[in-house]
């Protein structure tokens, strides 16, 4: 995969480094506006992990997990933080694969094409990013899957479908004059997506939405568990953890063929 490939690349590995200390720059600000403390915040920052996606791929996906892991440190640093790292990774790594996948267009999107590749990218990889997390977090007894998962997924799609245009609009015509786009830095056998791609995406889809929506099911629906309540109780972990984990493992193995 290109996400392991471009660790031998000196300028890929700068990039990484580079997004990583963007993402944190703007997601450590936005701290003080809890949703659930201690979990997770308003984060308008959010689409900037699109952004770096679609704009240095790997080196944004890297970039996006390490940067959450840095924002953690500012407030909510634990346990979670390793399922914050694998979650992000997926939210960095998704809509660029998503994009080479069915587009391979330049940047920005352009066209009805481009918007029907960008628009449910970015709604697949936030779904991804609070499967993960939400899971996570509720198998660690810290915050209900019913509650955290819908806020994570609302908190990255909204921000990135409202602010993601927009930014890419301003920033990808610079990135690409600059030469530094993941395209430009990657070997063709390394960027070029496997035969299996597009259907790995629809499977990729398929774990991400369906798996939000069997937690929140799970954690809301069969345990009575409310969506929103002053003090939410963690209960059915173990439903939760063994109920979700084959989606989960779906959805990595999916998205390692993309």
């Amino acid at each position: 995969m290109d996400c392991f490939a471009m660790w031998r690349r000196t300028r890929m590995v700068t990039l990484t480094a580079v997004c990583a200390a963007i993402y944190a720059a703007v997601l450590i600000p936005t701290q003080v506006f809890p949703l659930i403390p201690g979990s997770t915040n308003l984060r308008p920052g959010s689409a900037i992990a699109i952004v770096l996606s679609l704009l240095f791929g790997p080196a944004g996906a890297w970039g996006v997990a390490f940067g959450n892991t840095l924002n953690d440190l500012f407030g909510t640093f634990g346990p979670g933080t390793w399922f914050g790292f694998f979650g992000n990774f997926l939210l960095g790594l998704i809509p660029y694969k998503l994009w080479t996948a069915w587009n391979g267009g330049p940047l920005p999107p352009a066209g009805g094409r481009g918007w029907l590749v960008f628009v449910p990218a970015v709604i697949i990889a936030s779904a991804a990013c609070a499967l993960v997390i939400g899971w996570g977090l509720h198998i660690l007894g810290f915050v209900p899957f019913a509650a955290l998962g819908p806020i994570i997924f609302l908190n990255n799609s909204l921000f990135g479908l409202v602010l993601g245009p927009p930014l890419l609009a301003a920033l990808a015509p610079r990135v690409r004059a600059w030469g530094i786009t993941y395209d430009e830095l990657l070997d063709e056998s390394e960027k070029t997506p496997g035969v299996l791609a597009r259907p790995a995406s629809v499977l990729v889809a398929a774990a991400a939405l369906g798996g939000l929506a069997l937690g929140v099911y799970l954690s809301a629906g069969v345990h009575g568990q409310a969506l929103f309540r002053a003090e939410p109780r963690v209960t059915g972990v173990r439903s939760i953890g063994l109920g979700l984990f084959p989606i989960i493992a779906v959805l990595v193995l999916a998205t390692m063929l993309l």
